[in-house]
């Protein structure tokens, strides 16, 4: 390639000349212009661990990368570029949470730069000579104690330590099949729970009869519901078996010893869901169920009846409400909240305020406030203040602190 400057902004064209003394035939086949100016390559192969050697349920997530030594381009850096900084962004953080200036290439994250409990996402990035590169980002395992996932919120199989402290699995009396529902990774499938099945005959009858449970969702108030599957059924060609999949929503992640789910609610008896020959993830059409009792409940998939030699893949399931009483509400402009450091100002009002982090966790509430509310407690973050004033209006917003 060229180098060239420009001294003026504005729109140019490109001429070429070719100039030979024998015949020839020249062929321009492609050409393309890129800013050259030097942005430095992003930090590589960063990764995130939860947890200490020592209790892998602390509030603590340690990266590791490598920094980097050449711009966007390859080129080395020369003497001049010098690593200024490496900056660590956490969630929906505009501003770095840390800003490393000593060549690091680790750092703990921890309550005192305001982690909580649940599923995180980071950005690492590196300054030279004044230029930020493009952020590398990584996505972490649950961190912390496991609690209730508030709605709306999401549970992800990530990996097989995750999916064997948050998910649950349990095989009825009449099940005979070889099958059952475990963590499975490869280039195919991905990260999902995985149940192979042996296709029943008539002479070696297979009976499936097996669970799999996510952890608690906290369904804090009555009303409907909707709940998204990222699933898919694989097998090369349609089984002449119907697959059959029941889900309900229950208490805890076994079934008693009659084989029933305990206090179940019905959401959907044999689940239509298409096959698929590639074995993608497809996040399904959201399932509706009403709940009319708030409570604390597990999400259970049944698969059951005949054997089909199907692979059933299950990646991820979120619950939202479609009432619209939570943070799912869209941010809007509050008339009645102001936030202004460390203060929540409601004016002549009576409220309920509920505050959640951007994993969906409640983490404050204040009951039949009436006047400021200071939330100078509350650790560095992002957060969605939801207020239910008492003419039933309510406002949401978003803060930095």
């Amino acid at each position: 390639g060229y180098d060239f400057e420009v001294e003026a902004d504005g729109n140019y064209n490109i001429a070429f000349y070719a100039n030979t003394s024998v015949a020839a035939n020249l062929l321009l086949a492609d050409f393309s212009v890129e800013d050259a100016s030097f942005i430095p390559a992003s930090p590589s192969g960063v990764k995130v661990s939860a947890g200490t050697e020592s209790d892998a349920r602390a509030c603590e997530a340690t990266l590791t990368w490598v920094n980097p030594t050449t711009d966007r381009d390859e080129k080395v850096f020369t003497e001049s570029q010098l690593l200024e900084s490496v900056n660590i962004y956490r969630d929906a953080t505009e501003t770095p949470i840390a800003v490393l200036t000593k060549g690091e290439t680790s750092w703990t994250d921890n309550a005192s730069t305001g982690l909580q409990a649940g599923y995180h996402t980071y950005k690492v990035t590196a300054t030279v000579a004044g230029e930020e590169s493009a952020p590398c980002e990584v996505y972490s395992n649950y961190i912390g104690e496991v609690g209730s996932f508030s709605i709306p919120g999401e549970v992800k199989i990530t990996d097989e330590a995750d999916f064997k402290l948050l998910w649950g699995t349990s095989k009825g009396a009449s099940h005979n099949n070889s099958g059952f529902w475990k963590f499975v990774s490869n280039t195919a499938t991905g990260n999902s729970a995985y149940l192979l099945t042996t296709a029943s005959t008539t002479s070696a009858p297979i009976v499936l009869d097996n669970w799999v449970f996510t952890p608690e969702f906290d369904f804090e108030k009555a009303g409907t519901y909707s709940i998204t599957l990222d699933f898919t059924i694989y097998k090369n060609s349609k089984p002449s078996i119907p697959v059959e999949i029941d889900l309900a929503l229950g208490k805890g992640q076994t079934i008693d010893a009659e084989g029933n789910y305990p206090d179940a609610i019905m959401i959907s008896e044999k689940l239509p869901y298409a096959y698929s020959t590639d074995k993608t993830a497809i996040r399904r059409d959201p399932l509706k169920v009403e709940v009319k009792t708030p409570g604390k409940y597990t999400l259970g998939m049944h698969a059951k009846g005949n054997g089909n030699g199907c692979t059933y893949l299950l990646y991820g399931v979120s619950v939202k409400s479609e009432d619209h009483s939570g943070v799912d509400e869209a941010i809007v402009n509050p008339n009645k909240l102001q936030y202004h450091n460390g203060q929540l100002t409601i004016g002549n009002n009576t409220v309920n305020i509920e505050i959640f982090n951007v994993s969906g966790v409640k983490v404050a509430s204040f009951n039949n406030a009436s006047s400021n509310v200071d939330l100078t407690n509350l650790q560095r973050g992002v957060y969605i203040v939801r207020a239910s004033f008492a003419d039933e209006t309510i406002e949401t917003m978003k803060i930095t602190k």
